[in-house]
Formats: structure tokens, sequence, C-alpha cells
């Protein structure tokens, strides 16, 4: 009855608010076990090099902790006094866009609550362990939260007076002990994890998943393809990269980021659908990941959405076996329009963007492979400068591709309209001058 009345409450209050979405993230299955958890968390951490931009490196990483704070309910944080006044912090929510920007949002524009492990909030200590209250008034999945520069190496966490959430871990469970216990855990927000990828949807969509090892197999390998084109060690990750679905989001269809976001209607079922994303692919997920993967510094101006294609089709071909490309806007048909009408309109640099400029590289690649790619974005990552301008940007994109390929790219980079400086020129001059099916003619 005190749940019931207290839902009463928070209903009406948000109500007068103005939102529409009026239990977001959700409240617990009424008589759900409030519990305790201890884990050990990693307390080291180094964020990913700032150059990944699109994946928000400069936020702290997340630790999942399987458990999920009630709504209005203080939960109770234990961790060693070492930790306190580390930068530590505690987060009861995944949802970490900001919606005060957008009309009518379907939930309140901010859900989530974190706070700072410090002295100063500590309720007790007992045998050199600290114990500090938190709660969030919408409730949500808790996480630690880890400073970049972090050395505190494994500590014990335990997490009092909260609901179990279903939480998969590849390695650390068999899909029988999932399907048994810990897909049945009441809380209303779910998560998959490995050590590369973790998946944020709500229970729903997971209670009755009978091969999560499969699934989760399925987005490691992912990962390991988008590593593989970036040109870093499948194994070297700073952090594992996160998806979580959300009823809305502050921009787009998905967005890039940590975590990055996408919607829940029309997209979070496809998130764990082994069977579509095995023989179909989802170029939305690889796109948004590909972002994540996007060295700034080799990103042209305008070819923010060009450049994180080129993993999507990649994982497309290596990891789903599709040699199509996966996407309507890249079809034989569509791209000999794109061609036809950007040499129409005078093949200028301002419309050479998005799909136009996709097309130039997809034709170096379509002649040379992969690899002079990789080798590309594996140099970039050696240098100790960084080019002045776009028109900079420019001629080293074009300068290192061509050194990969061994040929000179200039004239075909010029032809569809991407200006290269004399002094590149010069220095491509002694190789062979690329030439395909499309620019000979």
């Amino acid at each position: 009855m005190v749940m019931k009345v207290r839902n009463i409450y928070l209903f009406v209050v948000l109500f007068l608010m103005g939102f529409e979405n009026l239990n977001f993230p959700g409240d617990v299955p009424e008589g759900s076990e409030r519990t305790s958890k201890t884990l050990i968390v990693n307390g080291d951490f180094e964020q990913p090099h700032w150059q990944y931009a699109y994946g928000q490196p400069w936020r702290d990483e997340m630790k999942s902790t399987g458990m999920y704070a009630v709504p209005g309910e203080k939960i109770m944080v234990t961790v060693p006094v070492d930790v306190l006044n580390k930068g530590v912090k505690v987060l009861i929510g995944v949802h970490l866009d900001d919606l005060s920007r957008k009309e009518n949002p379907k939930r309140d524009p901010i859900v989530t609550a974190r706070k700072e492990l410090v002295k100063e909030d500590v309720r007790k200590i007992s045998r050199n362990m600290a114990s500090i209250e938190f709660h969030n008034k919408y409730g949500g999945l808790i996480y630690m939260l880890i400073p970049t520069g972090s050395t505190l190496g494994d500590f014990e966490v335990t997490v009092s007076n909260a609901v179990k959430a279903p939480h998969f871990v590849l390695g650390e469970m068999t899909n029988e002990e999932w399907i048994e216990e810990h897909s049945k855990n009441p809380a209303p927000w779910a998560e998959l994890e490995t050590s590369k990828m973790i998946l944020t949807l709500r229970s729903t969509h997971v209670r009755n998943m009978e091969d999560p090892i499969r699934l989760m197999e399925f987005w490691d390998r992912v990962l390991d393809a988008d590593a593989d084109l970036a040109g870093f060690d499948r194994e070297s990750r700073a952090r594992a990269e996160r998806i979580a679905i959300d009823d809305e989001i502050s921009m787009g269809w998905m967005h890039s980021g940590y975590p990055m976001m996408a919607y829940t209607e029309g997209v979070a079922a496809n998130l764990v659908n082994y069977e579509r994303l095995s023989t179909q692919g989802d170029w939305g997920f690889f796109h948004e990941l590909g972002h994540n993967h996007q060295w700034m510094d080799w990103v042209l101006d305008g070819t923010t959405e060009t450049s994180c294609n080129l993993f999507s089709i990649y994982v497309l071909e290596k990891v789903v076996g599709m040699e199509d490309g996966g996407h309507s806007a890249i079809s034989p048909e569509a791209r000999e329009e794109r061609r036809r009408k950007h040499f129409e309109n005078g093949a200028k640099l301002e419309n050479w963007n998005v799909w136009v400029a996709l097309e130039t590289m997809l034709m170096v690649k379509e002649a040379f492979g992969w690899e002079p790619y990789t080798r590309m974005f594996q140099r970039y990552m050696t240098f100790t400068t960084r080019p002045k301008d776009n028109f900079e940007k420019i001629d080293w994109f074009v300068k290192y591709l061509s050194m990969e390929t061994e040929h000179n790219l200039a004239p075909f980079f010029e032809y569809w309209g991407v200006p290269v400086s004399d002094s590149v020129e010069n220095e491509l001059k002694d190789y062979p001058v690329f030439e395909n099916y499309f620019f000979s003619q």
C-alpha cells in the first residue's frame, strides 16, 4: 500500500511538471527484494586518446554493478577507506543525455544522479570499510565511476538496499545460469557485458533470451573488426564501448558517445536479435560505433558522416559476410547516380561530403583493399603535430594514403574537387598515378 501511495504521489508531481513519460527509467515490481551485492572493481583507468572525441573519452569509466536503485530509496555503497577522496563516484542511472533543450521530452531531461565518495559523507566505518548513502528520485542501474588517471587497483564494493538486475557477463556465467537465475532478476533494466561491449536495455528485451553467449561473442567480433580497421590491438581498449537504449535521446535516431545512445522504439529489439544481426547486420549501430573510432585529424571537413561508414562497411563485410555494402545508398545504381550529379554540378569541394566523399574513399578501397587505410590510421597515431586547417588535413590524408597505396592519388582527389597543394603534388610525383575504371574515362 505504501508503494502504491508513493507511486501515485510521483505520478502527480511529474504530471504537474508537464512530462509525458511519468515513470522512467521505472520502478521495480511490487515485492521485489532489497538485497546486497559485493563485487571487485578494477580502479585503474587511463582514458581513450582524446583524438577519439566522438566517443567522449573524457568521461569516467562506468563499472556495472548489476544492481538497481529503487526510485527515491536510499542505497548504501561501501568501499575501502583508501578509495575515498580519489575521484571515485557512484552513478545511479545510465541515461546520461540531457534533454533540457528538447520540447515535450518523453522523460524528465535529467534522470541520473552521481555522488563522489568523500570522507565527509561517510555514515559509518567498519574494519577499514566506509559506507555512504545515496539515492536518485528516478531510480536506475547503479555504477561505479572511475576517473581517468586512477591507479587504485582492484577494490571491493558492496551495494546494499538495491534490487538485482538481469546482468550477463561473458565468461563468468553459462547460458543455463543466465536462463535459470540471472534473467529472472526483477529490475526493469538489464545489461549484457563483455570486456569490449556492454548493452543496456529494458529487461523485457532479454528475459527470454536463451543464448546470450552467442550474441555477445558476435558483438565482440564487431568491436574486434573496428579495432582492426582503426589500427590498434584488439585487446588494448581503454574501456568497453557501451550502447544504451533510451525512450528519447538528445539528437538523431542514435548517436555516438559513451554510452552510445539509441531509441527504444524500433531499435532496442534489433540490438539483441542475433539472427538479424548475423545475417543483415545493423548499419545504424555499426555507423555510430564507427564514429567512436574516428581519429579527429583524419576526419576532413564535411566527412564526419563519411569515414565512420568505412567502419560500417568493414564490419558488414568481415563479420556479417555482406559484400553489397548493406545500405541502399551504396547500391551500384545509387553510386552511379551520385557520381553523375556530382560532376554535372561541377565537382565542387562544398559538395564533397557524406555519400559523395564515401564514393571517393570506396574507390580507393576497391582498388587497393582495406590495408592502406589501416596503415594510414596507424601513421596518424604516431604524429606529434597536427594539421593547422582543413586544407592541410586534406594534404595529409591524400599524401599518406598515397604512400600506403604506393600510388599518386592527388589527381584522383582533385578530379573530385578536393584541392591538393603543389608541395604535396610534388612529393607524390614519383608514384604511378592512380587511375580506375571511372577516373580514366
